[in-house]
């Protein structure tokens, strides 16, 4: 539903009590996928079922009534003509629209020989997957309301911050692993890791307050902040 006067779309969240939100059901084998997959689509608005063995996707599609399936194609071990036939047997999980995921050149052609209305390519980034499942559900194309453009602004902004503040801690990490450097120069870079701690840790706050002020002028409920350079390179790293 368009704003009026604006031309622009709310997000689930934003459409607050007008309808009630859509269930997405996730087709995911990788747990830590899984998870982030539902965060996303939480902090989207969307209600989710998890589907982690695609053997009990029919039951689950019958059981849940989604309204939309987002299948991950990894799907080693199993049929993807076979799991969709199963899907499509019944008239009632026939008409749910799927969105394929995947890290194939050949996705889009899968996804029109098995007609599924939608795909999205590995690796994306949030916004991308929050207008695939708009345009599908809704039939139209994603236009960000003017609250979204706005965090948008403030996700780019930060977004360039981290990287420059993120380069400067690499400097600084290899610096520490270097070895033979003079006293002064090992007395600096202790300096300036400590210097940088505070600079991110008062950017993490700062780029919160803006969210807040964002979301609080609309009233939204401000998303959490996410993680500073240094909380993210102490996270473990997960492949795909």
């Amino acid at each position: 539903m368009s704003e009026p006067g604006t031309g622009t779309d709310p997000s689930p969240q934003e459409q607050g009590e007008a309808e009630a939100p859509a269930t997405v059901l996730v087709v995911e084998r990788d747990p830590h996928l899984m998870k982030s997959l539902l965060l996303l689509l939480d902090r989207f608005g969307y209600q989710t079922v998890a589907v982690e063995d695609p053997i009990e996707l029919r039951d689950v599609i019958l059981a849940e009534h989604p309204d939309i399936i987002l299948m991950d194609l990894d799907l080693e071990g199993y049929s993807l003509p076979g799991l969709l036939a199963a899907v499509r047997s019944e008239a009632e999980t026939d008409i749910i629209p799927l969105v394929f995921v995947d890290g194939g050149t050949d996705l889009p052609r899968m996804a029109s020989r098995h007609n599924a209305q939608g795909w999205l390519e590995k690796p994306f980034r949030p916004e991308e997957l929050e207008h695939v499942l708009y345009e599908v559900l809704h039939g139209r194309p994603y236009r960000p309301s003017a609250l979204r453009q706005a965090e948008g602004k403030v996700d780019v902004l930060f977004r360039h911050v981290w990287d420059e503040v993120s380069a400067i801690a690499n400097t600084v990490e290899a610096l520490r692993r270097t070895e033979g450097l003079p006293a002064e120069a090992d007395e600096a870079t202790a300096d300036l890791e400590a210097l940088l701690f505070r600079l991110e840790a008062t950017l993490g706050r700062l780029r919160g307050q803006l969210k807040t002020v964002v979301r609080t002028s609309s009233g939204v409920e401000a998303p959490e902040v996410p993680p500073s350079p240094r909380e993210a390179r102490a996270e473990p790293q997960r492949g795909r």
